[in-house]
């Protein structure tokens, strides 16, 4: 099991197959595909689009969703955010190319990306202070699991 699908399986709640509430009858798949495709664009991997988390933070503060955002990134509560309020603050065009990415309807990626981006921003951060940054150094951690990248060890703890 892939690091996205660990991170799909514990959004979905342990359930493997699907997602109860906002997105019903999303697949783990899905889910981990969304995943994907926000973490490129978190990562500034999508070409034509302002990405990266700066551009996030600037389509949020445009759309007048700093508090929302600021909340992810940030110790307490994350506030909700709903899917019209998402559209604006990423763009039509973006929401619709996550969820076409992730093979998803645009009505069900933008429900399920309200549900994902929360908890995603904040441990996204800490992947790249610690999990990237440390790494480098640490290379691979070997559990009674078996070996693996330092990477793939710690963002289970971070999101859980």
């Amino acid at each position: 099991m892939g690091l996205l699908d660990e991170l799909a399986q514990q959004m979905l709640g342990g359930d493997t197959q699907t997602r109860q509430g906002s997105a019903p009858g999303l697949q783990t798949a899905q889910l981990a595909g969304l995943a994907q495709a926000v973490l490129a664009m978190l990562g500034g991997q999508q070409a034509g689009q302002q990405a990266g988390l700066g551009g996030l933070l600037q389509g949020f503060q445009r759309a007048g969703l700093e508090g929302v955002i600021r909340s992810w990134i940030s110790t307490g509560q994350n506030q909700p955010i709903s899917g019209n309020q998402l559209r604006d603050a990423l763009g039509g065009d973006r929401v619709d190319a996550l969820a076409r990415q992730a093979g998803l309807s645009p009505d069900m990626g933008l429900g399920a990306l309200t549900q994902l981006l929360p908890p995603l921003i904040d441990p996204f951060l800490y992947v790249l202070a610690f999990g990237l940054g440390l790494g480098a150094v640490v290379g691979e951690v070997t559990t009674t699991q078996g070996t693996m990248s330092y990477v793939r060890f710690v963002v289970p703890g971070m999101i859980g």
